[in-house]
């Protein structure tokens, strides 16, 4: 099996000291070790795939912090991004963040069964809420919100929470799970003033941006800190269907949708 294969070599212990954040020492470890960069990168999918069968060897490599940060630093750089790998290096990584990342659900179910933490916070102030709303992963999202300890509503280091990263993506899915939640705030501001909706309408997110405009909390005019507000990144961008939900008023005035797709969209 190629899941157990991968979590066998991810256990070397030569793979204890890959965590350091000097980029040269990284890059000697990986041309020493050839099978690193691919194994790093593909073993979740493997995993994902056959969690039962490799349930006894996933914790032995998931609750090695040291191993899991040299993986980590792998697999979040990406592969056209590989020049500076220091810039996406991030420090208390753990297990649950990785196996979050990945979906790994049944894994992640057998650790909280025997009270493993459910909310770590790595070096950019993410959680495993965090990643898991971000890629998507809704029985991990489940999974997580029934925890006491996990705060459904975490801001990172950039101000943005499981929800903006989730609307964002188009989990509508999730977005449904954390707007369910009472202490999830639906137009909460990140850093730079942006909303969930304005991160939905960047991206032509039609459910997401029905899902939050219904929501009495949610101020469908917003402006982030350079005065750009959910309908003019919607209609800049080319979301003609959602600029029209953001701006269903017709005026004479009309602003161009982007370059790409040419035409205009009264507002």
């Amino acid at each position: 099996m190629v899941a157990f294969t991968c979590l066998t070599y991810l256990l070397f212990d030569v793979f204890s000291h890959g965590c350091s954040g000097k980029d040269e020492e990284f890059e000697s470890l990986l041309q020493e070790n050839p099978l690193l960069d691919y194994v790093a990168r593909n073993w979740g999918h493997h995993a994902r795939r056959h969690q039962k069968s490799v349930e006894k060897l996933v914790p032995d490599f998931l609750s090695d912090d040291a191993k899991v940060a040299c993986a980590s630093r792998i697999m979040l750089v990406p592969p056209q991004c590989k020049l500076y790998p220091r810039y996406y290096f991030r420090r208390n990584f753990k297990g649950m963040h990785l196996a979050a990342y990945l979906g790994l659900e049944y894994i992640i179910n057998r650790w909280l069964e025997n009270g493993e933490i459910a909310d770590p916070m790595d070096s950019y102030g993410r959680t495993p809420l965090s990643y898991s709303a971000e890629l998507g992963h809704k029985e991990v999202v489940k999974a997580l919100l029934e925890q006491k300890d996990v705060d459904a509503d975490s801001k990172d280091g950039c101000d943005r929470t499981p929800l903006s990263y989730a609307a964002e993506n188009g989990h509508k899915e999730i977005v449904k799970l954390l707007l369910e939640r009472d202490n999830v705030h639906g137009d909460s501001k990140d850093g730079w003033g942006q909303t969930p909706l304005s991160y939905a309408a960047q991206n032509g997110r039609e459910d997401v941006v029905k899902m939050l405009l219904v929501r009495y909390d949610v101020n469908s005019d917003s402006k982030d800190s350079c005065g750009r507000t959910p309908w003019l990144y919607a209609a800049q961008n080319g979301h003609q269907e959602v600029a029209r939900l953001l701006r269903p008023c017709d005026d004479i005035v009309q602003y161009p949708i982007s370059q790409k797709s040419g035409g205009y969209i009264s507002h």
